[in-house]
C-alpha cells in the first residue's frame, strides 16, 4: 500500500514548466486532468475495493494524510479531496460497526461473516438448503395441480379454456425475480450487495441440485437481468460461488440439450416451464415432409411434444418429500418485493449516478463540474452519451424478455409459421382452386392489414398460354382503394414464381384497354435476396408477414 499512495503521490505532483509563458494554458489543459484522473482513480480504489481498508487498518489514515497533501498541492479540487476523505472516513466506519456487531474478522467479502442491516441480515442468515427447500415445496404443490391440457392449449390456439397452475407457475416465478432484484436493489453498500449476491448464488446451487431447475433458471435469469449492478460484484467474489452462475448459465444454453439429458434423470424434478413452453412451440412448428404429407398426421412431432409434456407432469408420478422450513416463509412475509416500474426506476437511478454522481455519491459540486468539463468534457459527454444509450437497450431488452411479451411474440411467430405453412400447400398443389383464393385472400388481408372484403378476385381466360405456357383461367386478387393494386401471394418466391408473375402482370394490363398498367403489391413470407432484389428494381411493393 506504501508503495501504492507513492505512486499516487508521484503522478498528482506534475513538475512545473521552465517556460512561465504558458504556464496558465498547462495547468488547464494538462495538470487539472491529470490530478482529476487521479483522484478518480483513488476514489475507485475507497469505493469498489473496501477490503484493501479492512485488511490494512491503517490505509485509510495513510489516505486522508496523502489527500491533506493534495488539497495543500491544489487548491482549485479542494473539494473534491474533501469528499474523498468523507468517502474514506464512512467507509472504515462502516467496517468497525461490522466488526463489533458481528465478531468479524477475516475476508470482507467472506459472505459467512458479512451480514447486512435489518432484513438482508435475516436473509443471509437462512441456510441455502432451507430457502431451496421452501421454495421446492412451493413449485410442488403447483405442479402437482398441473393439467397437461394447460400446456397444449396456446399450441393450438385454445384461448376460452383457464390455465390456474400455469398462471400461478408464472406468477410465482416472477415475484421471485422481483425478490432477488429487491434485495440487491435496497443494499447501501458494497460489502453488502457482495453478501446477497453469494447468498443467492448459493441457493441457486441448492436449487438446482434438490432438481429444481424451474427455480434455478428463474434465479439465475433474475441475476443476470440485474447485471448492470452484480457486473462489478462477479469478479470479487469467491470463486466457487462465481462458477456457480456460469456453469448454470451453460446447463440451461441449450433447451434441446437440457430436455436430452432430463430423460436419464430420475424423478422428482421440476423443469422450467419457459424453457419447455419455447421447446413446445418450436417442436409444434417442425415442418411436415410436404406433398400430401401436409395434410397427414405428423406423428414424429406428435411423440416429441407428449414426451415434453410428460416431463413437466412426471412429479405427479414421484413427488418430493421436504421437512418443513418456516424460517424463508416468515422472512418472505415480511418482504415488501419492489415493483416492475419501482426496479426499472433504480436501473435508471443506477445509470445517472454513475454518469453525474460526485466522487462520494452525491452530486457534483458546480467547482467540480467545472473543472471536469475543462480537462475532458468532450470525453464526459462521449460517456453519458453511451450511459444513456445503455439503458434504452436495457429498458427495450427488459420490455422484450417480459411474459407478456415473450407470449406475444410467440403468438405472432405461430401465426406466422401457420400462414406460411398455408401458402406452401397452395404452392404444392394440394389445395383447389376455390380454397387457394380464398387463402391467398386472407394470407393477403393479413399481411397488407386491410379488411378482406377489400380484395376481390378477378378472372380472365388466357387462350393463347402467354402466363403458364398453355391455355388456362387466370386468376388475380385486386386491393380496391384510392387506386386499385395488383396483389400476388406466394409463400415463397424464386426466380421461377416471379416469372410467372411478371407474366401475370403483363398479361393483365393487355386486358385493361390501353389504361397505365396499375400498381403491383407482393405479399410473401419468403423470397430470395435476388428475386426481392429483382422486384425492387421493377418498382413493386413487397410486404411480410403480419
Amino acid at each position: 500500500s506504501d508503495e501504492l499512495l507513492d505512486l499516487f503521490r508521484q503522478r498528482f505532483t506534475v513538475p512545473k514548466l521552465r517556460n512561465l509563458e504558458h504556464e496558465a494554458q498547462y495547468i488547464e489543459k494538462n495538470m487539472l486532468h491529470i490530478r482529476f484522473r487521479t483522484y478518480n482513480v483513488l476514489k475507485q480504489l475507497v469505493d469498489k475495493y473496501p477490503h484493501h481498508l479492512q485488511r490494512e487498518p491503517d490505509l485509510g489514515e495513510k489516505i486522508v494524510i496523502l489527500l491533506e497533501f493534495c488539497i495543500a498541492s491544489s487548491p482549485s479540487l479542494q473539494s473534491t479531496a474533501q469528499q474523498i476523505q468523507q468517502a474514506v472516513r464512512r467507509t472504515v466506519d462502516s467496517l468497525k460497526s461490522v466488526s463489533s456487531k458481528r465478531g468479524y474478522s477475516g475476508n470482507l467479502v467472506s459472505q459467512k461473516k458479512v451480514k447486512s442491516r435489518r432484513n438482508t441480515a435475516s436473509l443471509v442468515n437462512i441456510s441455502p438448503d432451507a430457502i431451496a427447500t421452501f421454495l421446492t415445496g412451493r413449485y410442488q404443490k403447483i405442479f402437482l395441480n398441473l393439467d397437461k391440457g394447460e400446456l397444449l392449449d396456446p399450441l393450438y390456439d385454445v384461448t376460452d379454456s383457464k390455465h390456474p397452475a400455469l398462471d400461478a407457475l408464472l406468477s410465482l416465478s416472477n415475484n421471485i425475480s422481483r425478490w432477488v432484484a429487491t434485495e440487491l436493489i435496497k443494499q447501501a453498500s458494497h460489502a453488502q450487495r457482495c453478501a446477497v449476491l453469494s447468498h443467492f448464488l448459493r441457493v441457486l446451487k441448492a436449487c438446482h441440485t434438490m432438481k429444481n431447475y424451474e427455480a434455478s433458471f428463474t434465479i439465475h435469469n433474475a441475476l443476470a437481468d440485474m447485471w448492470w449492478m452484480i457486473s462489478d460484484l462477479i469478479p470479487i467474489i469467491q470463486d466457487t460461488d462465481r462458477e456457480i452462475f456460469e456453469s448454470v448459465k451453460g446447463f440451461f444454453h441449450n433447451s434441446n440439450q437440457f430436455f436430452k439429458q432430463l430423460r436419464r434423470q430420475e424423478p422428482p424434478y421440476l423443469v422450467p416451464i419457459a424453457l419447455l413452453q419455447k421447446s413446445l412451440t418450436g417442436a409444434q412448428l417442425l415442418p411436415n415432409t410436404g406433398g400430401e404429407a401436409m395434410s397427414m398426421i405428423n406423428f414424429t412431432k406428435r411423440r416429441k411434444i407428449a414426451d415434453l409434456v410428460q416431463s413437466a407432469c412426471r412429479i405427479q408420478q414421484k413427488a418430493y418429500t421436504l421437512a418443513s422450513v418456516r424460517e424463508p416463509q416468515d422472512y418472505l412475509a415480511q418482504v415488501k418485493l419492489l415493483s416492475t416500474d419501482e426496479i426499472s426506476a433504480a436501473t435508471a437511478s443506477h445509470t445517472a449516478q454513475v454518469g453525474h454522481a460526485g466522487v462520494d455519491g452525491s452530486a457534483a459540486s458546480a467547482p467540480d463540474r467545472s473543472a471536469a468539463a475543462d480537462t475532458g468534457g468532450t470525453v464526459s459527454e462521449l460517456i453519458l452519451q453511451r450511459i444513456r444509450k445503455d439503458d434504452q437497450l436495457r429498458s427495450q431488452l427488459r420490455s422484450l424478455l417480459s411474459p407478456e411479451s415473450m407470449q406475444q411474440q410467440m403468438a405472432a411467430f405461430r401465426a406466422q409459421m401457420r400462414l406460411h405453412s398455408q401458402l406452401l400447400r397452395v404452392q404444392s398443389g394440394s389445395a383447389s382452386s376455390q380454397e387457394c383464393l380464398e387463402i391467398r385472400r386472407d394470407a393477403a388481408a393479413q399481411m397488407l392489414k386491410v379488411d378482406a372484403r377489400q380484395l376481390v378476385t378477378w378472372s380472365a381466360q388466357d387462350e393463347i398460354g402467354q402466363v403458364y405456357g398453355w391455355p388456362d383461367t387466370i386468376h388475380l386478387l385486386l386491393l380496391r382503394g384510392d387506386k386499385s393494386e395488383v396483389v400476388f401471394v406466394e409463400g415463397f418466391v424464386g426466380g421461377a414464381e416471379l416469372a410467372v408473375m411478371q407474366r401475370a402482370h403483363m398479361f393483365y394490363t393487355s386486358k385493361l384497354a390501353g389504361s397505365p398498367p396499375p400498381p403491383v403489391v407482393l405479399a410473401t413470407t419468403s423470397i430470395s435476396p435476388q428475386c426481392l432484389a429483382r422486384v425492387k428494381s421493377l418498382g413493386w411493393r413487397v410486404v411480410g408477414p403480419l
